[in-house]
Order: structure tokens, then sequence, then C-alpha cells
């Protein structure tokens, strides 16, 4: 752990990461006239204040680095290098949520902090440069967690990921160098975070679709074992974090301000509680408890989170200063999330996001095995196949609270040495009825238990064609994955269709342990409400073209235009306004200007005024090479305190784009780095600058031998 404590407001990015004790080891240039360019790109002088990455946070406490290699990693990238040429042994270690793993490190405020966001870091290895990471939760203690600390902020089940993507960096050792860990950013949105005077720990877990962690590095130094005092928390258990003998600290930075709190405090006491679920449908009320000196209020309630961090118009359901809310009726298995915020004559608290989930629909299909597996078409060897076993068990199974009484079981134990390498699939005979719902879903109650290193396999699959083509929605393989209920998302797949199906496979590598299954459910929610006749997606001009068509509409708020990379993690880009209700037909189009060269992935989210959601088809397109280098004009110009500028290498190329003053001086960095093929665009924000007249200008050194310079004005007025 290192202390370094910052109370002026810097406005600088600085990467920083965690890690854990379950590890993981082993040229135009007609607007210059008057000015030198051979002396602005041969006599710059450098201003060491960078420009900001988020300029409206300042830096509170950073508790170490995580890079100790800077822009000599692989491809250029930056590195964080495990020193095992000194004695260490591990690359992270674990902090997954779905293994019921966190990590916690210390700090201490000589002063009241409100702390806004925070970073930290992770991988999971194997993982494109997409981030895989889907949710990050935030405790705070105070005191050691170990030794009789209490909780004063956070929980364990509410998501405060508001961003995740790849930090430019990899993790490896300095005896092999390696891009399979590739690092991301995690950062956590904490509005409302106050903290007075004290020593804290604060704990990260966090969950994410890749087969292998989470992981978290440690603080590294290059030729440092001893970097802090972190803990793990094991199911409860805490140990210190070490790499063999060596005790490691975990990085992170808290992002806000210092001083006294301003607005009356938070509220508290909600009901629902913080992460209930089960919650009814119908005449489901909130309440909460006030601040003493609290004079008037504001209600934000949403299924989406960023609208309730963010406090958006769209969320707000009451300014009435009072205790409790009565919302209307609610969809079945729906995430809700709402805050308060409180307001005296001092100022305003923004209170924390809470978050509660429905009750699922009763009428979905839930299979218990209390009648056997009817419903099922077990394949396989016999009698080396998915059985159901009731209690007494043949081995012991260690499942969630909710499963009792029969289960599906693959057990190579019961099955006996002559298993061998075997392989057995469940899949569910008659497909279940979507059709009507705009949102779909899988759970199921989960033990999936290896023999010490052996690479037993578990799949399970979503099919919408009889079988024909399978999509695998969830993977393990080598790894233990014990008492969990696992829950997934299969809008995209499901969603609006009408043979949905399921299938379980175990693949057993020898006479090694067992998978053990049980509340299979399927279910649907929201019912559809625009009828979508067309959706293609075309590439023009370097720019993605997206048209699409409705027959009817019904309360149709508009389309969240989605797109991908890997045609698994979808982002929003964009929002087209709907027509309402309406039985004529509708023609849309949008124009993505943004994506740059390879293949893209494209989804409609349509939106209904009540919040309820339907997913599209995927389409794909591909985006095609640029033929020469180019920078385009900044837009918009003038600007502020923000433009974006764009620019298109017709091959791999090392590209850096500086900005100068008028006396030829260089004021900022804005790009530096490796980029592929293809269009390419930044966004910089000039906000620590004076208003004025800049140049900037780009220097691009091809892979082919061919180099390009060229620069442009830009006006900052303020």
């Amino acid at each position: 752990m290192r202390r370094s404590t910052y109370f002026s407001f810097l406005f600088t990015f600085i990467l920083v990461f965690a890690m854990n004790s379950f590890a993981q080891n082993a040229k135009e240039s007609s607007d210059l006239r008057g000015v030198n360019l051979d002396y602005i790109l041969k006599h710059s002088v450098v201003n060491t204040q960078q420009i900001p990455h988020t300029p409206e946070r300042a830096e509170l406490f950073s508790n170490g680095q995580i890079f100790n290699v800077i822009g000599t990693g692989p491809n250029g990238a930056n590195g964080s290098v495990a020193s095992f040429s000194a004695g260490l042994t591990s690359w992270g270690f674990g902090w997954g949520s779905a293994n019921s793993y966190s990590l916690a490190d210390d700090f201490t405020s000589g002063a009241t902090w409100n702390i806004d966001s925070l970073v930290v870091y992770g991988y999971q290895t194997g993982s494109t440069l997409t981030s895989t990471f889907t949710a990050l939760y935030v405790r705070i203690w105070s005191g050691n967690p170990s030794s009789g600390g209490t909780i004063v902020w956070g929980d364990l089940t509410t998501n405060v990921m508001a961003s995740t993507r790849w930090s430019g960096a990899y993790r490896y050792d300095d005896a092999t160098v390696g891009t399979t860990r590739p690092i991301m950013v995690l950062v956590g949105a904490t509005p409302g975070l106050s903290l007075p005077a004290g020593q804290y720990w604060i704990e990260f877990s966090a969950t994410g679709t890749g087969s292998s962690g989470p992981w978290m590095p440690p603080i590294t130094i290059t030729g440092q074992t001893v970097t802090g005092d972190a803990l793990q928390n094991n199911a409860g258990t805490w140990a210190a974090v070490l790499d063999g003998t060596y005790a490691q600290g975990i990085p992170f930075i808290l992002y806000g301000n210092s001083g006294p709190q301003v607005g009356p405090g938070p509220a508290t006491v909600p009901t629902p509680a913080n992460g209930a679920t089960g919650v009814a449908i119908t005449g489901t009320q909130l309440s909460w408890t006030n601040p003493a000196t609290a004079a008037s209020l504001k209600l934000y309630f949403s299924t989406e989170l960023s609208a309730v961090q963010e406090m958006l118009a769209s969320a707000l359901v009451s300014s009435s200063f009072g205790t409790s809310y009565t919302l209307p009726n609610l969809e079945y298995s729906t995430k809700y999330y709402w805050r308060v915020v409180e307001t005296d004559p001092s100022g305003t608290t923004n209170g924390t996001v809470w978050s509660f989930k429905t009750m699922r629909d009763p009428a979905t299909f839930v299979e218990d095995f209390e009648s056997g597996a009817g419903a099922w078409t077990i394949t396989g060897t016999t009698p080396y196949v998915w059985t159901v076993y009731t209690p007494t068990y043949p081995n012991t199974y260690t499942l969630p609270a909710t499963s009792a009484g029969g289960v599906l079981g693959a057990d190579s134990d019961e099955w006996g040495s002559g298993a061998g390498a075997t392989s057995t699939t469940a899949t569910l005979t008659t497909g279940i009825n979507l059709s009507a719902f705009s949102s779909a879903f899988l759970e199921f109650d989960s033990d999936f238990h290896i023999y010490s290193g052996s690479q037993d396999q578990g799949l399970t699959d979503i099919s919408v064609d009889g079988g024909a083509t399978w999509t695998n929605v969830y993977s393990i393989i080598g790894l233990d994955d014990r008492a969990v209920h696992k829950s997934f998302d299969i809008t995209a797949i499901a969603a609006g269709k009408s043979n949905v199906q399921v299938r379980f496979t175990f693949a057993n590598t020898g006479w090694n342990w067992f998978w053990v299954i049980d509340n299979v459910t399927l279910y649907g929610t929201g019912v559809i409400p625009v009828e979508l006749t067309s959706f293609a997606a075309n590439s023009v001009n370097g720019k993605v073209v997206l048209d699409w068509s409705t027959a009817t509409e019904t309360n149709n708020s508009g389309f969240a235009i989605e797109r991908s990379s890997d045609n698994t993690s979808f982002e929003q880009i964009s929002f087209v306004s709907g027509n309402g209700s309406s039985t004529e037909k509708h023609n849309y189009s949008f124009t993505d200007a943004s994506a740059v060269t390879g293949k893209y992935f494209y989804r409609l989210k349509q939106v209904d005024f009540d919040g309820s959601v339907s997913f599209s088809n995927t389409v794909e397109v591909e985006v095609g090479v640029p033929a020469e280098f180019s920078i385009s004009q900044n837009y918009p110009n003038p600007f502020n305190p923000s433009t974006t500028i764009k620019f298109a290498v017709p091959v791999e190329s090392n590209v850096t784009i500086s900005l100068f003053n008028t006396l030829g001086q260089q004021v900022a960095n804005v790009v530096k780095g490796n980029f592929t093929a293809g269009s390419h665009e930044y966004n910089f924000n000039a906000s620590s600058l004076s208003s004025g007249i800049y140049f900037y200008t780009i220097e691009a050194n091809g892979v082919n031998g061919k180099n390009f310079t060229a620069t442009k004005k830009m006006t900052l007025m303020k």
C-alpha cells in the first residue's frame, strides 16, 4: 500500500489497478500563414500539465502504480510486468463475485472526502481488447474488515460500473511477453458518497462473461516484491493477499473533492431493502428515512442504472417531500434502481443508488426435477449420462439454498472408473414459446466440481430453430463453479421466438467429479409493442447507414441503436425517436460516422413509453480500409470546450497528434499510439486551455514505410 493523497483539483487521468490472494500464477497548410512549422516541429516546448481525461473529477487518492512499462510493451502498448525473476509467481488475484471472492485495501483521509467516482483494473485471461466485465461492486469499511471493521457504504449486489474499456496495457511477466491478459479499466460511479476524516478499507468485486477470472493485478513496481497489505475475502473469510510470502497491495484511484459535505446528508433505511429480490409487481411502495434538516427532495426511479446515476429527467418520478412513494405496476423479473436526492438550505446531497428485482412470472417454465427428467432428451452412452438423483445424493453436492429434492446430475464418481472420456447432453425436448415477450431469461442452480487439475467441461446452449443451431451462454472448463445461481439475459437470442430450447452438456475427461443442476427456469417479460418489418445495414463511404421500417407502433418512445464488434457485448451509440402509436408504415434511418475499419454488428433496442424494451435481430456489416492517409477539420470549430478530431490511415501506423499555440509551443499531446488501418476519431477536451487559435499536427508512420504529416487550425472560444 502506497500512501499518496491529493487535495488539489489536478485534471490528470492516472492509470491504477487492483489484486487478490486467490491468484493466477504462473499536409494542408493554408491556415498557417506566418507560422514557422519547422520551429513548431523541431523546437517544441512541452507544457507539463496534461490535458485531462475527465476534467470534472479531481484525484483525491492513488494507492499505487500498476504500469511499470510505458509504451514498450507488446505492439507498443503499456505493460504491468510481474517480477518473476525477483521471486514473484502470480499474474493476478481473484475477485470474482460469482466465485465469492473480493479484494480490499486501506486508505486514510485527513478531511471529509466527497467521492463521485473511482477507478480499478482487472482482466479475464484470453479476452479480446473489448472488455468482458459486466458489473463492479464496491463496499467501504470503517476499520479493518478482518478485525472488527463495519460497512459504512455500498454492498456487493448493486452494480456501480459506469463504463469499462481496455486500458492500453497487458499483464505479463518479465520472462515471457504476452498479450493474453489485456487489462481493462473499470470506472465506478459513486455520487453522494461522503466520508469524514478517518481510516477506511475499500472492497471490490466484479463479474464478467469470460471463463477465466476475473483477476486483478497487484501494485507493480519493477524488482519490488512487497507492495502493500491488501486482503482477500473468500466466502466471508479474510486473508492477506500474498504472492508466495510477499504481501501485495491493490491499486485504485478515488476522485471527487475535499471539504464539508454539502446538503443534509443522504436518505437511509430503504424499503424494499437494497438488493432485495422477489419483490411483488403490484402494490409495491418505496419508503425511506429523511435526514433531520431535509426540506425538499427528488425521487428518481428507472430500470436504467445510468438514468438514476445521472439523475436524468426521464427518471424523475416525484418532487413531493415525504417518506414514501407508491409505484405503478412493475414488470416481472426486472431490476429497478432508485435514489432520493435530499436538499436543505446548505445544498443538496445525492443519495445512494438502491436496487431491487421483482418476482419472476409464475406462468413461466420451471423444471425442479421432482418428477424426473421426462421433459428432457438425454443423450450419451448409458450409464454415463445425466441422471435425476434424489436425497440421499451419491455425492456431497453444494447447491444454493433454493435447491432441494430432485436434481439433475452428471456424476462420474457414480458412473465409476469405466466412464473414461465421455460426454452427455440433456436437451429440453419441447421448446418454450416466448414470442409474446420483449425480454427473455434463463436461470438455474448449479454445482460444477472438478477433480484436481482435470479439464472437465460444462456448456449451456440456447436454440430457437428446433435444435438446428445453438448459441452458447455459459462455458466452464477446468474450474470449480460451486453453489451458484446462474442467471443469463438471453433477450438478444430468444426474445420474440416461439421455440426456445436449452441444453446442458457435460464433457468428462476421465473418472473425475460432477455437474449438478436444479430449478431450470426459462421465462420472458414485457410485451412486444412494435412490428418491425425490415432492418438493414450498409457500408457507404466509410460510414454505416442503418435503415429500418415498422408496420405498426404502440406506445413507441423510440429506438436505442446498439453496436458490437463481437456480437456479444453491445453498447448504445444513439437514440432515434419513434412515432408513438400508429397503424401506418414508418421508415427510419441512422448513419454511424464513428465506425472505423472492421466488422460490426448492430441491433435496435425498441423502448416503450413505460420503459419496457424489445430487441431486433442483429445485422452485420463490414467497413472498408481507407485508400490514403488523412486528417479532417475538427468539429465543431470554433468549440468550447470539446471537439472531435478524425483521421484515417490505410495501414497500421504509429500516430502522434500534437497541439501547438501561435508561438509554436507544444501545449498538448492529443493522440499518441499505434492504430490499425481504418478511420479513427478522438474527442479532445480543452477546458484547461485559454481561448485562442491553436494548430494540431498529425505525424503518421505506416508499417509500409510511408509517412504522413499535416496541420490544421482550430479555435477555442470560451
